[in-house]
């Protein structure tokens, strides 16, 4: 039996969002195409992540990884969280992509992962692209 990621009050306000890990051993992963428009002059991708944890600080355990890749898996961005993370994200803080226009008129993936030793969860909400025309 599967397990929801995408769970009411999950997100930042009480309201829906992705929940990762909070059991122990799991292995969570979302993904979702997002095309960058061809007449876009900026554009970046960005989220919002929150850390919650039981383990200890000391050692990094449990990780989430944030990757934005090419329709080809090229690697664009990445951002990397860990259990030992959760007091600097006990609340929701944003992080953005740099400029994607490089890559107008193609679809890239946003994807995260989540792997968990302990009882780690990593919540993600917020997920915009933004694309500013001429």
């Amino acid at each position: 039996m599967g397990v929801a990621l995408i769970q009411e009050r999950g997100g930042r306000w009480e309201s829906w969002g992705a929940r990762l890990g909070g059991r122990v051993d799991a292995e969570d992963s979302i993904r979702q195409a997002v095309y960058i428009p061809a007449y876009a002059v900026y554009a970046y991708a960005g989220f919002g992540v929150k850390i919650t944890t039981s383990e200890s600080a000391s050692e990094a355990r449990s990780v989430l990884e944030v990757r934005l890749t090419g329709s080809d898996g090229s690697p664009l961005w990445h951002e990397s969280f860990d259990n030992t993370d959760a007091t600097s994200y006990s609340y929701f803080t944003h992080f953005y992509s740099p400029d994607l226009t490089a890559y107008r008129g193609q679809t890239v993936w946003v994807a995260a992962e989540a792997t968990t030793e302990g009882l780690t969860t990593f919540y993600l909400d917020d997920f915009v692209l933004r694309v500013y025309r001429p």
